[in-house]
């Protein structure tokens, strides 16, 4: 279980921030139309906004491989100026 990720979201970002992250976040890892299914599962664009009801609605739909997104989102979330990949 990642330590404390929504007091840790809610620390270093604003609401409209982390949902860009976790948006662009579950792009990345899922691709665009996976990403837009599983937005669309979570309760829309407006869970986006809550890191705490992100993390239980992540956690309910992927259980213990939750952690793999939700360390990935806390990782863009704290470190905001380390270049990102682009995928190819």
């Amino acid at each position: 279980m990642v330590s404390d990720f929504s007091g840790r979201v809610i620390a270093h970002a604003t609401k409209q921030n982390f949902e860009k992250i976790a948006s662009r976040s579950l792009k990345d890892i899922f691709g665009e139309p996976c990403a837009s299914s599983i937005i669309y599962h979570l309760g829309g664009s407006e869970v986006l906004q809550e890191p705490r009801a992100f993390e239980t609605k992540i956690e309910s739909i992927f259980g213990v491989g939750a952690d793999l997104i939700l360390d990935h989102i806390l990782n863009e979330v704290e470190n905001p100026k380390k270049t990102r990949r682009r995928r190819v």
